[in-house]
């Protein structure tokens, strides 16, 4: 009962990491893009201030219950979580190599994530003053744009690593 409620935590946690990615980058960027800019950065602030908490959450529920379940199949170990990555055997069977490819797109996307969370969006709420120069104007969209650009890349690339996870899934079961 354990590994079937553990499994789907974790299957959970991927459709809302996934589906919130592909809500976020499909339907609601072409909806916005009607929208008069001002008004369109306030909807996909708040949209996406959302949407990196609840991704979090997902990621903290996918690292714990991954984990959890690496150790009930034996590839863990609670005091040396990196074992995985050491241990040979886990490269003899494919369930090791799709659970090693699993953790490590799962450490990438934390990475990736803390940049998005910690460094790009913070650089996306910059606000010009109305008494701001012309330089001070243009080094802050210049900087917003370059952050937006970074973000819609690496949160691509987050999509790629949690599908190329999704399908080792698929061979780990």
């Amino acid at each position: 009962m354990l590994d079937l409620s553990l499994h789907a935590l974790h299957l959970v946690a991927v459709a809302i990491y996934v589906g919130g990615g592909l809500m976020l980058h499909g339907p609601l960027r072409r909806a916005l893009r009607p929208i008069p800019p001002g008004q369109a950065s306030i909807v996909g602030s708040r949209v996406g201030g959302d949407f990196t908490y609840l991704s979090w959450m997902s990621m903290a529920l996918l690292g714990s219950t991954g984990y959890w379940m690496a150790m009930r199949y034996g590839w863990g170990d609670v005091s040396a979580p990196f074992t995985l990555w050491i241990n040979p055997l886990v490269l003899q069977t494919s369930k090791g190599v799709a659970m090693l490819v699993m953790a490590s797109a799962w450490y990438l996307i934390v990475i990736s994530a803390s940049i998005i969370t910690f460094v790009l969006r913070p650089r996306l709420g910059l606000r010009v003053t109305p008494n701001a120069t012309v330089e001070a104007a243009n080094r802050a969209v210049a900087t917003i744009s370059r952050a937006d650009r970074w973000l819609d890349i690496l949160a691509l690339a987050n999509f790629g690593l949690a599908t190329v996870a999704l399908l080792a899934g698929a061979f780990f079961h």
